[in-house]
This record gives structure tokens, C-alpha cells and sequence, in this order.
């Protein structure tokens, strides 16, 4: 008995000493406190090895938090380069077909413009362009003193004249197109390099929570325990846990809505620029939750989200937003690095980050955007 004693003991110290330490901001709410044991009297001092482990666990947590971010972040960066890359290829694609077709035209120009040459020399009016060149004259200027045939050939030649600037227009403007199109890839490139690192580093992050908070259910020896669930430090929230007055839980607005698809998505993996069905990111959730409910966020982007409701008139202040609105997060400079789905009672829905899920979280306030979106 006696054992036993000692073993719940430690399990208690161990759930106390991550609870004072406090949840990281991933925590989805105030885990509840522990009911004592009956054969305990009085709360056993922490163990020195379990108070550092729960210690060890916060910042492994930090670590992970700030990790996925800076992979939040380099993912958004990463689709907005991809996009402005895909654009930079299709105006090149553009620009080469106009190239082409100019090319065609001085083509036929100059052919026509021979074949007229020609006829001319055989009808002992071949000094034409020679009178062109050795007297400086245009071939507009000669144009009204010459017979038919003679402004049959200097048409063609300003045809040819002026298809040939059209060309070398045509050539300048692709190759304008052609550099731009060049550096949004190497743009394109870098930036999914820096995403690629970013994300290898939040995976590791995140194993090494996960590693010891295996650890310390192991000391726990009770994870099936709710109440040591949700105080687990950095564990994945129940719903037992979460506050169940949701305002957007009832009614069919298209906030309600939106709200009850994203909550149906809760558990399922964040994988980058994914849309549903089976994984999302952070705008690939919201595009899709507001899809569901019939209505056009915008693109597959964050920062374009956000553009959108500011160019609809659809930005309401912070304190105005309502359950399926659209909580943004930047760190400066105009674009935003992540974006949520307000729920209410102070939560939001999220696929946070690589390496996590689609779950449900209070708002955190640093870098939050003091203006919600209000679509629909």
C-alpha cells in the first residue's frame, strides 16, 4: 500500500508541477485541478527530476510554437512567390506568342515587299529603292508622285518597314517579360527552400515534445485521465476540455456555418497548400469553410484574404467580430502570415502550423490583426 501511495504521489507532484508552470499558448484552455488522492494527506513536495522534466516540456513546447510559426510564416511567403512566379510565366507566355506573331507578320511583309521589288525590276522600275537610299527621301515622301505600281511597292516596303519596329518591340517586351519571369522563379526557388528548412525544423521541434511528453505520460502512468489529458503540458485538447456555450453552434448564418464545417475538420493534418478534404493549412481551412457555406473569400492565400475583405468593405474592429469571421496575424510589412476562423467564447479554429492538426484554440492576441474579416 504503502507503494502505491508513493507512486500516486509522484503522478500528483508531477501533473502539479506542469500546471504551475502554465500551458503554452497552444493550450486550448485551463486544464481543471487535479482531485487529490484520499490516501494522500497533504501535497507531496515535487520531485526535483519530475518538476524538470514539466519545465523541460514548456520550453520544448516554445521551441515548437515559435518553429511552426517561422514555418507559418515561410509557407505563406512561399505560396504568394509561387503565385507571382505563375503569373510572371503567363505573361511571358504572352509576351513569346506576341514576339511570334510579330516575327510572322514582318515575314510576310518582307515577302510581299519582294515579290513586288521584283515585279518592279522586271518592268525596268527597279531604281526605286535605290532613289530611296541614295537620296535620302522616304518612301512616304516619293509615295503620292508615283504611278500604281510604284505605291504598290512602297506600301509594302513601309509595311515591312513598320513590321519589322513591331518585331523589335514585340522582341524587347518579351525579354522584359522573360527577367521577370526569371527572378519570380529564383523567388519561387528560394522560397521553398526557406520553407522546406523551416518545416524540417518545426517537424523536429515537435518530436521532441512529443518524446517527452511520452516520458512524462509514462510517470503519469494515467493518460487515460482526463484530468491528466488535459493538463498534459502541450498534449492535443479534448473537447471535455473546451468550453461547450458556443454561439455558433446553433442557427444556419453563414458565420454558423462555416464555424460547425471547421469544426467537423478538427483532428486532421496540416499539410501545406492544402484545401480539404482530408488535410488543410491555415487559408486553405478558411477557403474552404466559406466555400462551404457559399461564399468567395478570395484565393488560397492569407494575405490575399485579407486584401479582399479590405477591398469589400468587410473589415469589422475586433470587438465587433462574430463566430465565423476571420482572424488575421502579421508581423509587419502588409502581408499576414496566418489566418483563423473565430468560433466565440474567446476561441478560434486553426491549422496551425506543420507537423499539427486542425484544432480549436483560444485567440492569441501577439501579432493579431486589430481588424476581422466579416464576409457574407
Amino acid at each position: 500500500m504503502a507503494s502505491a501511495n508513493r507512486a500516486r504521489g509522484a503522478a500528483a507532484a508531477l501533473l502539479s508541477a506542469a500546471l504551475v508552470l502554465g500551458t503554452p499558448a497552444v493550450a486550448l484552455a485551463d486544464p481543471p485541478s487535479p482531485t487529490p488522492s484520499p490516501s494522500v494527506t497533504a501535497t507531496p513536495k515535487p520531485d526535483p527530476a519530475v518538476r524538470a522534466l514539466a519545465e523541460r516540456i514548456v520550453a520544448l513546447q516554445r521551441v515548437a510554437e515559435t518553429t511552426g510559426e517561422t514555418a507559418q510564416k515561410a509557407g505563406e511567403k512561399a505560396h504568394d512567390a509561387k503565385a507571382a512566379a505563375d503569373d510572371a510565366q503567363q505573361a511571358l507566355e504572352q509576351a513569346q506568342a506576341a514576339a511570334d506573331e510579330a516575327a510572322a507578320t514582318a515575314l510576310v511583309s518582307k515577302t510581299r515587299a519582294s515579290a513586288v521589288a521584283a515585279q518592279l525590276a522586271r518592268t525596268n522600275m527597279g531604281t526605286l529603292p535605290l532613289d530611296l537610299l541614295l537620296n535620302g527621301r522616304t518612301a512616304q515622301g516619293v509615295l503620292g508622285g508615283l504611278s500604281t505600281t510604284s505605291q504598290l511597292s512602297v506600301q509594302s516596303q513601309l509595311l515591312f518597314d513598320q513590321a519589322q519596329a513591331d518585331q523589335a518591340e514585340a522582341e524587347r517586351l518579351r525579354g522584359v517579360a522573360e527577367d521577370k519571369a526569371t527572378a519570380a522563379k529564383t523567388a519561387s526557388d528560394k522560397a521553398a527552400k526557406a520553407y522546406a528548412a523551416a518545416k524540417k525544423e518545426a517537424a523536429s521541434a515537435k518530436q521532441d515534445v512529443e518524446a517527452a511528453l511520452a516520458e512524462q505520460r509514462a510517470l503519469l502512468g494515467a493518460s487515460e485521465d482526463p484530468d491528466a489529458v488535459c493538463g498534459d503540458v502541450g498534449s492535443s485538447p479534448v473537447g471535455a476540455c473546451l468550453p461547450s456555450d458556443d454561439a455558433a453552434s446553433q442557427g444556419g448564418s453563414v458565420g454558423s456555418r462555416v464555424v460547425r464545417f471547421a469544426m467537423s475538420q478538427i483532428g486532421k493534418p496540416y499539410v501545406f497548400g492544402a484545401a480539404g478534404p482530408s488535410s488543410y493549412d491555415c487559408s486553405g481551412l478558411t477557403l474552404t469553410a466559406y466555400a462551404k457555406a457559399g461564399i468567395s473569400i478570395g484565393i488560397h492565400s492569407a494575405t490575399a484574404q485579407y486584401r479582399k475583405a479590405a477591398a469589400q468593405g468587410d473589415l469589422v474592429p475586433m470587438k465587433d467580430a462574430k463566430p465565423g469571421d476571420l482572424l488575421f496575424y502579421t508581423d509587419g510589412g502588409g502581408d499576414m502570415y496566418h489566418v483563423t476562423i473565430y468560433a466565440g467564447n474567446g476561441l478560434m479554429i486553426e491549422a496551425p502550423y506543420p507537423g499539427s492538426t486542425v484544432r480549436q484554440a483560444p485567440v492569441r492576441t501577439g501579432d493579431l490583426v486589430g481588424s476581422a474579416a466579416h464576409f457574407g
